[in-house]
């Protein structure tokens, strides 16, 4: 059973981040799989560098979105962004620096309950001002 799954509740209906939003589960799964399993330090390592530098591309690409279409929120969007992608950074640094110290159980949950709710409340907010062209 994967550990984050996927629900219509979370579709947007905009093909690229509901794209980039299912990868994300993938990719928290795979980082789960891969510590649940006991593979080596190097896999767990790999698969946060991997949800690291997807979250980076993911929130560039939303706040893309988001500025094209003058959103009105965008900057506080963008701040509950740099927050997560600073924390996920920090748990990626602390796991290299030392990665037999580091549980990836607590990150798993925070980064879970963290995207579920995101969409759900956050991205949900500004996808009726984009689908509306600009208006809310």
């Amino acid at each position: 059973m994967a550990y984050i799954e996927w629900k219509d509740d979370y579709l947007t209906g905009i093909d690229v981040i509901d794209d980039d939003h299912k990868h994300l589960f993938k990719l928290i799964n795979t980082l789960n799989d891969n510590a649940e399993i006991g593979l080596d330090i190097d896999a767990v390592g790999v698969a946060l560098n991997d949800l690291a530098q997807y979250v980076e591309r993911h929130f560039s690409r939303e706040e893309a979105f988001m500025e094209n279409f003058a959103y009105p929120d965008l900057l506080a969007h963008m701040r509950g962004h740099r927050s997560i992608a600073d924390q996920v950074r920090s748990f990626q640094t602390a796991y290299e620096e030392n990665p037999g110290t580091i549980g990836t159980d607590k990150f798993l949950e925070f980064i879970r309950d963290w995207l579920t709710s995101h969409i759900l409340k956050s991205d949900m907010a500004y996808v009726p001002y984009i689908k509306g062209g600009g208006s809310s």
